[in-house]
This record gives C-alpha cells, sequence and structure tokens, in this order.
C-alpha cells in the first residue's frame, strides 16, 4: 500500500511542473555583471581583485579588502543600435537606435577591524543590475506571402465554435480569413502564394534582471580572505510586438490592412 500511495503522490506534483520555451531560457540566463565604473573599466573582469562593491556578486571574499565603510551610487546611460532586414542580403535594411537611463548599482559596505587574527570583518548590501534587457527592433519590406495563410492552417478542419481564442477566432472574427463554402475549410484574399506583400514589424522590449544582494566578508591573518554572500533576483520584462500588413485596395477585393499587436509581461 505505501508503494502505491508514493505513486499517487508523485502524480499529483507532477501535474504542477512548468517548463520554459528557449526564448526564456536565453533571456534569463544572459547575465552581464556590469558592476561599478572600476569595474566596467576592466571588462567586469574584478574576480581575482577585491576593494571594489561589484565583487559581491562575482567573489564576495573581495568586500574583505575595505577598511573603511563605503557608499556607493552607479548611474549608466544604455543605448542601441540596431540594423535589421527580412532577408539575408540585408537589401531593405532598417535602423532604431535609442538610450535610456539606468541605476547599476546601489550599496554600502560597513568596514570594522575586530582585531586579533581577523583583519577586516565587513559586510555589504545593495542592489546591482546584472542584465538589460532593453532592445528596439524595427524591419520592413515586401516579401512572398501572408501570416493570414497560418492563421487558416490553425482553423481548417475545425467549426467556429471549436476555433482557439488566441489565433484561429480572432482572425475569423475580424475578417482575416473565412468560410465562404461552410466546409470547414478557411480561405483568404491571398490566393497566390508567391504575392509580394508589404510588412512592417517593430519589437520593443523593456526591463532587466535586478538582484538585492546581503554579503559578508573577512581577511584572516592579512593573507586569506574568506567571503559569502546571498542574492535575491527579481526580474521584469515586457515584449511589445507590432505587426503591419497593407495592399493595395485595387489588388483585392477586400484585404487592405491587417494590424497584429502581441504584448508579452513576464513579471519575476
Amino acid at each position: 500500500m505505501k508503494n502505491i500511495y508514493i505513486i499517487i503522490a508523485l502524480t499529483f506534483v507532477g501535474q504542477i511542473i512548468k517548463t520554459q520555451n528557449i526564448s526564456d531560457v536565453v533571456r534569463w540566463s544572459s547575465i552581464d555583471y556590469v558592476g561599478t565604473a572600476r569595474t566596467i573599466g576592466v571588462g567586469s573582469s574584478f574576480g581575482a581583485m577585491g576593494g571594489d562593491f561589484s565583487v559581491i556578486n562575482i567573489n564576495p571574499a573581495g568586500i574583505a579588502d575595505y577598511r573603511v565603510s563605503e557608499f556607493m551610487l552607479t548611474p549608466s546611460l544604455r543605448g542601441f543600435n540596431v540594423d535589421a532586414a527580412f532577408d539575408k542580403a540585408m537589401t531593405s535594411t532598417q535602423n532604431k537606435k535609442g538610450s535610456s537611463l539606468g541605476l547599476d548599482n546601489l550599496g554600502f559596505v560597513i568596514a570594522k577591524r575586530p582585531g586579533g587574527n581577523w583583519t577586516s570583518s565587513n559586510f555589504a548590501i545593495g542592489y546591482s543590475r546584472t542584465a538589460d534587457l532593453q532592445r528596439n527592433v524595427l524591419v520592413s519590406g515586401k516579401i512572398n506571402g501572408s501570416i493570414t495563410t497560418y492563421f487558416a492552417e490553425q482553423a481548417n478542419g475545425k467549426v467556429v465554435d471549436d476555433l482557439d481564442d488566441y489565433i484561429a477566432y480572432p482572425a475569423y472574427n475580424t475578417g482575416a480569413i473565412y468560410d465562404f463554402d461552410k466546409d470547414n475549410y478557411y480561405e483568404t484574399d491571398f490566393l497566390n502564394p508567391g504575392q509580394k506583400v508589404f510588412r512592417q514589424q517593430e519589437l520593443i522590449q523593456k526591463g532587466g534582471i535586478n538582484e538585492l544582494t546581503f554579503g559578508w566578508a573577512g581577511e584572516y591573518k592579512s593573507n586569506m580572505n574568506f567571503g559569502l554572500s546571498v542574492g535575491v533576483p527579481f526580474a521584469s520584462f515586457e515584449e511589445l510586438k507590432l505587426i503591419l500588413k497593407m495592399i493595395p485596395v485595387m489588388k483585392f477585393r477586400y484585404f487592405h490592412l491587417l494590424n497584429i499587436l502581441k504584448d508579452l509581461i513576464l513579471p519575476g
């Protein structure tokens, strides 16, 4: 009986397990310890050095090198410059650039000299920006096909009441796809798959990964450092995707303009 209970318990536990897609894995694993201006000056390669607040996230034992207490504040100006195109030849390149103010570090170190064999015993607490997820991409040009073909593929073989709420039904409800023959196979205004369609897509991403860190470090007999730190990460990410497709009115009876807005918000 005990084995049966264990199997049942594992079954219920398995029902609440959630997974991430590849985009989430790449996004949340991109850590960039930018730190203070001194750390940035050496390319964030500060793990073997101490006496700087940035090492609390890299090698907390370096905090032991402080001899006096210190408060630090590191503002930043971040910029981006992105070139994008639909084809590899980059025949219709679009450029998007911008900048924003940020805060990379805010914290303080309390330095003490306890005496005896311990040369220092220092406590640190602070906020750090460990990754910046801001990006803005704009791309436009004429390419073959239309996204309405994808909408129709998602709807084919289903009655209207069975269409999903995120792709197929919104497309049917707005007239991007239709079923004139009532055979549950949906048509679009794009009868020619090779038809050139003007498409513009803008991707706006905001957010980042931050960490609230508590650390202690001490120097023993002036030749050995010990340290530990505990970080509490918190993140925010928002992605807004704007898709515009436009066809001259004289080429199609009904279809002229399609706007798609996708908004993704991921707090953490």
